[in-house]
């Protein structure tokens, strides 16, 4: 999926090389952004808790509609996000009906376990844009679902201490959908971005009920 980022990233590179604006005072009728963020997952299972930092992708491209000529702009577009969950659990049966994290026991030496959820991203935004370049956007996102799956590396759960390495994809009742409201506010190409979302990651009564929150970065190269 790292190879989809890049490949989409280079994409609208060459697109936004054929969309520059002589005006450039304001917004240029199509940017593209890279955002690198760390997720912090709510609501996770009683006994599990993730691991270190989960660090996520997204990578857009947007095209800007300029309200006259105002500071303010509509922008809509397409892109691809990525979320990772590194934590202490694991789901034992990724085709279940009722998907579960499990605790991996005190007793099971492990290296990684981690799940990772990929979305195909409609963004929507309200944008300002100062003429000294100070940058400030709310919007909201549609995610669709593309791919997810568990990776894991360690002892068996079972405790014969027998090392396996297990990448499982397609996890049951990840819900088809994404809702959440983003947040930017930067200047010239560095931004801070904020990511809420409105849903779970897996289907009510199909899975546990947490959801990611993510701060980061975005990269607004052009």
């Amino acid at each position: 999926m790292r190879k989809i980022i890049i490949l989409c990233f280079s994409v609208f590179l060459s697109i936004n090389t054929f969309a520059q604006s002589d005006d450039v005072l304001y917004e240029k009728p199509f940017n593209i952004g890279l955002d690198v963020f760390n997720t912090f997952w709510m609501d996770l299972p009683e006994g599990v808790s993730q691991k270190g930092l989960n660090i996520g992708y997204s990578v857009y491209g947007m095209y800007n509609y300029r309200f006259n000529t105002s500071l303010y702009s509509f922008a809509g577009g397409l892109g691809v996000s990525i979320y990772n969950l590194a934590s202490n659990s694991v789901i034992e049966d990724v085709h279940a009906d009722v998907i579960t994290l499990t605790p991996i026991p005190d007793d099971v030496s492990y290296d990684r376990s981690k799940l990772s959820f990929s979305y195909f991203d409609l963004p929507l935004e309200l944008r300002y844009k100062s003429e000294k370049q100070f940058r400030l956007a709310f919007g909201f996102r549609i995610g669709f679902r593309l791919d997810n799956h568990l990776t894991y590396k360690g002892d068996r759960l079972d405790g014969s201490a027998t090392a396996v390495t297990v990448k499982e994809k397609g996890i049951s009742n990840v819900e088809k959908i994404a809702l959440g409201t983003t947040f930017r506010i930067g200047y010239k190409w560095l931004n801070l971005n904020v990511y809420y979302s409105l849903t779970n990651i897996f289907e009510v009564e199909k899975g546990p009920e947490f959801k990611p929150f993510s701060i980061g970065f975005t990269f607004i190269p052009f």
